[in-house]
């Protein structure tokens, strides 16, 4: 997917937001740079230049460490409430972390999120597709997403050990970009070690553009049997890459990615991008 106005303008919205206003020196800042932003690019390229101009601006390399560890603290937390019993169901359970606003919520609200979404149906949903895939692969690569996924992302990577003989790989984002997880941000998250490998992509934008990734990652985005990318971000910049190995986990939570996918706002998309 390409930058499109509307990217640009949810780019300018996201940091109006962090700062609440404060600060309009950034934001002019942030206004200049998103008119010079080459639109041939996906989303989550563009907000490389976008948070670097942030974190420079307030000296810090990452702004948004505090909601991180606020969000991973919650998920703990309210991921042991979830119990799944086949893989659709912890396929639903992993998208709930996608699903959830941890910094504008109430825990009524999430817990009410929680419930809604393990009864949502998916808007596209192959998951008959991904229990054949896994029947036959040898590893697994999940491109992981937001702080406090993790957790829920745990749960449908415990459920695949189980019930499948596959090696799985879980990489995590470069360096600190919006609230996107890094390796410093999951080091407490002993159980997920004990499950799979977790890695740094080497990619420093909130989505997978393999160009930036690091040699690693690379040989394993080449090799794997099959590949579970989660999130927006994700989709944008994986959905022009057509493999049968790829599967793609979100939700949709603009207009702009609902017009593409022809889907409604808030839906759940679980697909093979095959075609």
């Amino acid at each position: 997917m390409n930058l499109t106005n509307e990217c640009k303008i949810c780019l300018y919205n996201q940091i109006e937001r962090f700062l609440k206003g404060n600060n309009n020196n950034i934001l002019d800042k942030i206004n200049n740079k998103i008119e010079t932003l080459d639109t041939n690019i996906p989303p989550p390229q563009a907000a490389i230049e976008i948070y670097k101009i942030l974190s420079e601006n307030l000296q810090c390399s990452d702004p948004y460490k505090q909601i991180k560890e606020d969000s991973i603290k919650f998920a703990k937390i309210i991921s042991k409430t979830i119990n799944v019993n086949n893989l659709n169901e912890a396929i639903k359970a992993s998208v709930i972390g996608n699903a959830i606003d941890y910094g504008s919520q109430s825990t009524q609200d999430i817990q009410s999120a929680l419930q809604n979404t393990m009864n949502e149906d998916f808007a596209i949903n192959d998951v008959e597709k991904f229990d054949n895939a896994l029947k036959k692969a040898k590893t697994m690569l999940f491109i992981a997403d937001n702080a406090g996924e993790n957790y829920f992302d745990e749960i449908l990577i415990k459920f695949i050990k189980q019930n499948y003989n596959v090696k799985i790989t879980y990489i995590v984002r470069g360096s600190a970009i919006i609230n996107d997880l890094t390796t410093e941000d999951i080091k407490e998250h002993k159980s997920l070690f004990q499950l799979c490998d977790v890695k740094d992509s080497g990619i420093p934008s909130p989505g997978f553009i393999y160009d930036l990734a690091n040699e690693d990652t690379k040989k394993y985005f080449d090799c794997a049997s099959l590949i579970l990318a989660k999130g927006m971000g994700n989709f944008e910049c994986l959905e022009s890459t057509k493999d049968e190995r790829l599967f793609l986990l979100f939700k949709i939570k603009c207009n702009v990615v609902s017009d593409f996918t022809k889907q409604k706002v808030n839906k759940l998309v679980f697909i093979n991008n095959c075609f």
